[in-house]
């Protein structure tokens, strides 16, 4: 079976991909920021959802998996996350736009030509996900400079988790991803971790993972697994850098 080369103009479209830049951010020295990210990615990927069912315009039928088409999910959380980092770390130096602008673009002719080869998205779907992209990356920008000097779980982890949790209870009738409820999860570990010692926090770590290969409640399972991701991730990094978020 030959590799379809065509797939490496999704990767930066991947969830995986997404997840790798985040963990490569958590445990380097932007640890707080990219805490942050993963929050709002993950309150994107619920919004998306959310979105694409206001249209309820179905996938592709060659696509053979139910769910909706516009505006596509992939490129909306992507595009999320690649505006978040230029907004973030490039911005604040100065320096001009036309290269992270040219970046961005590519970006957005690799998945055009991408989703159109796999029939996953039509070009119309691709492009109507960056201006909500974009929207997301500048709430999150602004929301942060308001509330910078305040505690993370507070303004940002439990305030995202309620609507979160909404979202996923009115996408239930929709068929909700597993993904949902590990996010929701992954934001509950966050915050019970930015509260608690280092000792208690790997305890919490521990009771998650347990909770996780142990319970025979899918859906628990799943809110655990996210909870262990940030749990265990949170405590890892703890001893290298300051704990308050």
């Amino acid at each position: 079976m030959t590799y379809d080369w065509y797939r490496l103009l999704l990767l930066p479209s991947n969830f995986y991909t997404l997840c790798s830049i985040i963990l490569l951010g958590i445990f380097t020295v932007h640890r707080n920021d990219f805490y942050r990210l993963a929050l709002w990615l993950g309150f994107t990927i619920i919004s998306a959802c959310y979105i694409k069912s206001l249209f309820d315009i179905p996938l592709n039928a060659l696509f053979s998996k139910a769910g909706w088409s516009y505006p596509s999910g992939h490129t909306l959380s992507s595009l999320m996350t690649y505006f978040w980092l230029v907004g973030t770390f490039y911005v604040p130096t100065g320096k001009p736009l036309w290269k992270p602008i040219t970046c961005l673009s590519g970006l957005i002719i690799s998945l055009l030509i991408g989703m159109r080869h796999f029939h996953y998205h039509l070009p119309v779907d691709v492009l109507a996900a960056v201006p909500f992209a974009a929207g997301f990356a500048l709430v999150s920008h602004f929301w942060h400079k308001l509330t910078k000097n305040s505690p993370l779980w507070l303004t940002t982890i439990v305030p995202l988790m309620i609507l979160e949790t909404m979202l996923v209870l009115y996408l239930k009738k929709y068929n909700v991803w597993p993904i949902h409820l590990q996010i929701i999860g992954f934001s509950g570990g966050l915050a019970l971790a930015t509260t608690l010692p280092p000792a208690a926090t790997l305890a919490l770590a521990a009771l998650c993972i347990s909770a996780t290969f142990y319970t025979e409640q899918l859906h628990l399972s799943l809110i655990m697994s996210g909870a262990a991701i940030a749990t265990m991730t949170y405590w890892l990094t703890s001893f290298r850098f300051h704990r308050k978020l």
